[in-house]
């Protein structure tokens, strides 16, 4: 079993233009976020964790569809709304490291799409690794962050 503590961090990101934004999500004991998203390109994103896991964390996604509130995204005909997303209008893990994630979200046609997500990581601390967000290594490392 790895050593150190288990460690779940949460986020909802927001988009709107070419702008990401952290809409809510776990922080770390000085109340800063401890995940940083990161904008690619249409529809491509990295999270960065602050301390990075020692292997790997489990990670699940998914995309907030127009970022409807459960109770207003309620038909109360019971009719098929089209406003409603589709089951390709989602969210993709496309990869996975310790210190990141790579995700990619879509629109209805299957295409890339800017769109809003929520995501858990869950994982092994690596106590000894250095706090901070950018690995040199990541893909992400030379892209412009827009939170």
């Amino acid at each position: 079993m790895p050593s150190g503590n288990v460690e779940v961090i949460y986020g909802n990101v927001g988009f709107t233009s070419d702008n990401i934004k952290i809409l809510n999500g776990s922080k770390d004991g000085k109340g800063d976020y401890n995940f940083k998203p990161i904008y690619g390109t249409k529809g491509l994103f990295f999270v960065q964790f602050a301390q990075q896991f020692a292997y790997p964390p489990s990670v699940i996604l998914t995309q907030i569809y127009h970022g409807s509130q459960v109770d207003k995204a309620q038909d109360p005909k019971g009719d098929t709304n089209p406003q409603w997303g589709s089951t390709r209008d989602n969210a993709v893990l496309v990869g996975v490291s310790a210190k990141e994630f790579k995700l990619i979200t879509g629109d209805t046609h299957g295409g890339k799409q800017n769109r809003m997500f929520g995501f858990i990581a869950v994982g092994f601390q690596d106590p000894a690794a250095p706090i901070g967000y950018v690995d040199p290594r990541s893909r992400a490392a030379g892209l412009k962050n827009r939170i």
